[in-house]
């Protein structure tokens, strides 16, 4: 009986995870209805750029930017983090 339960609150588990789906050339509108929670951080005529985060547990967020040109993936990256603390040396 335990194990049975464990294996069914195993399968839960993977079945309730849900991983971005997404390739290089896919449709935006097929990207949208397979990835729900984006949020759309610039669009133009013929750029969209889309911001997804995960939260995985007991890791810091991970963010990803799908870049769409013309309706289609063209790359998806991290983004470009600026430092927290700069430190300037000047020589007198």
């Amino acid at each position: 009986m335990r194990y049975s339960l464990l294996v069914l609150l195993l399968v839960l588990l993977i079945i309730s995870c849900k991983a971005p789906y997404f390739f290089i050339g896919m449709n935006e509108q097929a990207f949208l209805s397979k990835n729900k929670g984006v949020k759309i951080v610039k669009s133009s005529k013929s750029e969209t750029i889309y911001q997804k985060i995960n939260y995985p547990f007991g890791k810091p967020p991970d963010y990803k930017f799908f870049y769409f040109i013309n309706g289609q993936l063209d790359h998806v990256d991290e983004g470009v983090q600026s430092p927290d603390l700069i430190i300037q040396h000047n020589r007198n």
